[in-house]
């Protein structure tokens, strides 16, 4: 009877064997696959993120830039160079406008005014029409108080 025992024992550790090798190759076939599908999924997202650049600089291509670098303005520009961007984004004559526009047109604000509405801006806020976020206009915005008053 033993001998059966051990025969029915080697069996089941056969058995055993089997299965577990059985197990092992689904698994690594899975994580193969798994790691693929993954990659290939990257790869997508990079290229649709690459689309969007050309699109719409301020959108998930720039929320990730800054998010990475742990900061809100990855940007240091001199002070010319602000004067410069806000000059280009923000004209300041009628002509630069391409449109009339008059003093009745305009609600008059103070300094005062302007420097509160800068501050107060929040960053990682969504940029308004305008497609201009609100980072950007706090970091302009200290040069740009004289020129629309």
């Amino acid at each position: 009877m033993d001998r059966g025992q051990d025969y029915l024992r080697s069996c089941w550790s056969f058995v055993t064997i089997i299965t577990q090798a059985i197990h092992l190759y689904t698994y690594k076939t899975a994580k193969r696959d798994l790691v693929r599908t993954i990659r290939e999924a990257k790869r997508n997202c990079w290229k649709d993120l690459c689309l969007e650049l050309d699109d719409n600089i301020w959108g998930d291509a720039y929320r990730i830039v800054t998010k990475r670098f742990n900061s809100l303005t990855p940007y240091n520009l001199s002070m010319d160079r602000k004067k410069q961007i806000l000059k280009d984004l923000f004209p300041i004559t009628p002509d630069e406008l391409g449109m009339q526009v008059t003093k009745a047109d305009v609600t008059p604000f103070t300094l005062e005014e302007l420097d509160n509405a800068i501050t107060t801006v929040k960053p990682g806020r969504a940029p308004g029409p305008d497609k201009v976020p609100p980072e950007a206009i706090k970091e302009v915005g200290c040069c740009a108080l004289l020129p629309w008053l």
